[in-house]
């Protein structure tokens, strides 16, 4: 019996068919992986872009204070505080009182939501697992800090605060005098930057000494960067502050990131950066 010559094929043979969801399958593997980048590109920007703003409201609210940077209640005498808690400091609402932590790193990043210079939403790098903070319903004027901070959460659990500012305290034991003055800072002063590694700025979580200190929020690649000057950058190594006399002989640049969780600035050279992100895993969140 002959076929029909009118007759004509609908669809797709087999071999056809496995040859289009073999194309597709291709297209698929290329494309993801660009997507995924693109994704990390942007994260990345939004992440400097930030930081940019904090860079801007921290200059400008030195303009409207003398010079001085932000500070809340200075003791000599005690230790510096990478960050206290809202939760932990209760319902103490004026950041200089004599109730109020002193020396409290976080809590003078805070004075910048307190005062209307920028919102909540501003200290999150979108590389990150952190939430704005919603000051528990709350006006920001009647507290001194956010509510989720500091570096003894665990890995999974997101913050309030993605970025570190540098220590605008003295000490005795260091120079009972210093104050973070932003007509006295250089160019390349770091001023704040990602949030630094767990601790203490020496090498990765690791103990790798390739990667020396770098924040864990992109996979210790590098972290974004504000200096004295108001320009932001994105940099592989935290050795990037004003240089200084290196062991061995020469000149390298500072480490930003805060050597162990005592230290203190000793000049106005020395950036001092806190807090530290937590222990736990350096990959975590949504990648650099």
């Amino acid at each position: 019996m002959r076929a029909n010559p009118n007759h004509q094929r609908l669809g797709f043979t087999l071999i056809e068919l496995l040859v289009v969801i073999s194309i597709i399958a291709i297209l698929i593997g290329i494309l993801l992986p660009a997507l995924s980048s693109a994704r990390k590109t942007a994260r990345l920007s939004q992440c400097s872009s930030n930081l940019k703003q904090i860079a801007t409201a921290l200059n400008t609210y030195a303009t409207d204070s003398k010079g001085l940077l932000p500070a809340c209640r200075k003791d000599v005498t005690a230790g510096v505080q990478q960050a206290i808690p809202q939760t932990t400091s209760g319902i103490i609402s004026d950041p200089f009182g004599p109730s109020a932590p002193a020396n409290d790193v976080a809590g003078a990043l805070f004075l910048l939501i307190r005062q209307d210079y920028v919102t909540s939403s501003v200290f999150i790098c979108p590389s990150t697992i952190d939430e704005a903070d919603n000051f528990e319903g709350n006006s920001p004027s009647q507290r001194i800090n956010f509510t989720v901070v500091g570096s003894n959460l665990n890995v999974t659990d997101a913050s309030n605060l993605s970025y570190g500012y540098t220590s605008p305290y003295a000490w005795e034991f260091a120079d009972p005098d210093y104050v973070l003055d932003v007509d006295l800072l250089q160019s390349q002063f770091a001023v704040a930057a990602d949030a630094g590694p767990p601790c203490c700025g020496t090498t990765d979580s690791s103990g790798n000494t390739g990667r020396p200190g770098n924040s864990n929020i992109h996979e210790e690649v590098g972290q974004n960067v504000a200096y004295g000057d108001g320009h932001v950058s994105f940099e592989k190594t935290s050795f990037v502050g004003v240089p200084q006399p290196a062991f061995g002989g020469g000149t390298r640049g500072d480490l930003i990131y805060a050597f162990d969780p005592t230290s203190f600035a000793t000049r106005d050279t020395d950036s001092v950066i806190f807090p530290s992100r937590r222990e736990g895993p350096p990959f975590f969140g949504n990648g650099p």
